[in-house]
């Protein structure tokens, strides 16, 4: 994924959209930066009316002593009623060679991809039908990613989403040497949507948003200029997009296509069962994870596997409260202890002074030739 600045973008674009809208009609309100489709297993962006999703995918779930505690996981019937098309799914020869790519070549990847993303479907749903993106942009993140927490580009994006540093922090994560949202898959979709929906403000066009995710804002409007078009079919058609972006949006919309009816391409439905859910707890920060794990029976090995983002296995120091993924069956151990994580929370605060003052307190010399240790 690459990021420019869309501000500026806004008054150019409105410009030459206003110019080549006298020359072409919109194909379709449109609706991509990519992983390979290889599978990654370690590293190397209309509206959807609230009807369209089950009152039982709402992620909030108010049961914590410090905040909510919002769950991740769900049945597959239930997230399907929102995964409805608010993109035009146009089906042609691009889309279909790359339907027959995930349901023959690569195979056994698309499964993993399906069964990767599995525990983590209900609340990228969610999140991206609160904020009025498309959900079936959920497939965008199996495309960037194959669902890798880890998955990190050869360009530094990292995470589902695939974000740069610098594009991350501008939407909201942090990314320093003790947290790296960008692997926190909640944050990071908040982020995507929001990112994605300022993409759509710009270009009108969920197609075009999607290959600006992928190449760029100012790659896909000097596109458009050259082409003097904004139907995303025919840029394809005039060869002025990136070829990567000319095959991304069909591989989304094929990996949507696939994998909203898994069955009829030979794959296996995933079982959210055999996944074990998780919620998202508040708690005092900041706090180490191996203070959460003493104070509850939660396995300090789940503590950072759910928690990938927390680079050091603790909250900022900064922040007075932060949210960490759990286990959900602990949340009702955790809802108990919660109010006896505060005491580690100020030791760690008591701590930071002393240390901060031994570390003024240390001198530092600089060998110089022909100096020796005595």
């Amino acid at each position: 994924m690459k990021l420019t600045n869309i501000t500026p973008l806004i008054l150019s674009l409105a410009v030459t959209f206003a110019t080549v809208a006298c020359k072409t009609t919109q194909h379709s309100k449109d609706g991509t930066n990519t992983a390979e489709l290889d599978d990654q297993d370690s590293g190397g962006t209309p509206e959807v009316g609230p009807d369209e999703i089950d009152d039982s995918i709402d992620q909030e779930l108010q049961t914590s002593a410090n905040g909510e505690v919002a769950e991740i996981g769900s049945e597959e019937d239930e997230i399907n009623k929102a995964l409805k098309a608010g993109i035009p799914v146009e089906i042609n020869k691009d889309v279909d060679r790359w339907i027959d790519y995930f349901a023959n070549k690569n195979h056994d990847a698309f499964q993993r991809f399906l069964d990767r993303g599995q525990p983590y479907k209900k609340m990228i749903v969610a999140t991206l039908r609160d904020s009025g993106v498309p959900t079936e942009l959920y497939y965008l993140a199996m495309i960037e990613s194959g669902f890798v927490l880890h998955a990190t580009s050869t360009a530094s994006a990292v995470g589902f989403w695939q974000f740069i540093p610098a594009s991350g922090r501008r939407y909201g994560l942090r990314v320093d040497q003790v947290v790296d949202e960008r692997r926190d898959p909640w944050r990071a979709t908040v982020a995507a949507s929001l990112y994605l929906a300022d993409l759509n403000n710009v270009f009108n066009s969920w197609y075009l948003a999607m290959a600006a995710y992928n190449a760029g804002e100012g790659r896909i409007m000097g596109a458009i200029m050259r082409g003097k078009t904004r139907d995303f079919w025919e840029l394809v058609r005039l060869k002025v997009l990136p070829s990567e972006t000319m095959d991304y949006i069909p591989k989304v919309l094929a990996a949507y296509i696939v994998g909203k009816n898994p069955e009829k391409y030979g794959f296996r439905v995933p079982n959210a069962q055999s996944h074990e859910a998780f919620v998202g707890v508040t708690v005092p920060s900041p706090i180490n994870l191996a203070s959460v794990a003493d104070e509850t029976s939660i396995p300090l090995e789940s503590l950072q596997k759910f928690n990938p983002h927390l680079k050091a296995g603790i909250t900022p120091r900064d922040a007075s409260t932060y949210k960490i993924w759990i286990p959900k069956r602990y949340a009702e151990e955790f809802k108990d202890k919660a109010d006896r994580l505060a005491e580690h929370r100020m030791a760690i605060k008591a701590e930071a002074p002393r240390m901060a003052s031994e570390t003024k307190m240390r001198k530092f010399h600089r060998v110089k030739r022909g100096e020796h240790l005595n």
